[in-house]
């Protein structure tokens, strides 16, 4: 995980909260056990975030991680040669900016590689015309801490 990972740096407790019963491998210090380490769970949290650790989390905390939608388009599945089969059976009815309702013909994830982070994404399939091949949503954009430029 080595370029990864944000490193904290040495704290520097005073003598008094040396204690050989409390010490933060994370921190390399004194003062509290690693199991209690607010500034790991933060950085494990991140790690997750950017698509990482993941093979260690449960197939419930994985879903709860995937929470978020976004689409791909039925044109663009198929040119992506993946097979139907692949498809988990799921209707979802999405509403459109006019209003109309159309419903998913599955869901499935697939791998996104942005900028040296490769990220587990939940794409609902839409079967309709769309001058897009995707639409990744704000959440998504967020976690990977992308910054979207309609020149590039």
């Amino acid at each position: 995980m080595g370029p990864q990972v944000k490193w904290p740096r040495k704290m520097k407790s005073p003598d008094s909260f040396w204690n050989s019963n409390r010490w933060c491998d994370f921190l390399n210090d004194h003062g509290h056990k690693t199991e209690d380490c607010v500034a790991l769970r933060i950085e494990v949290n991140e790690l997750l975030k950017k698509g990482h650790l993941r093979e260690f989390l449960s197939d419930k905390s994985k879903s709860l991680l995937n929470k978020y939608s976004n689409i791909i388009f039925q044109a663009a599945y198929q040119d992506l040669g993946l097979e139907e089969g692949a498809l988990k059976c799921r209707v979802t009815p999405l509403k459109g900016f006019s209003g109309e309702v159309k419903q998913t013909t599955g869901e499935i994830f697939l791998p996104v590689y942005a900028e040296g982070i490769k990220m587990s994404t939940k794409f609902l399939v839409v079967d309709c015309e769309s001058p897009y091949n995707i639409i990744l949503g704000r959440p998504w954009i967020h976690d990977m801490g992308a910054v979207p430029s309609t020149l590039h």
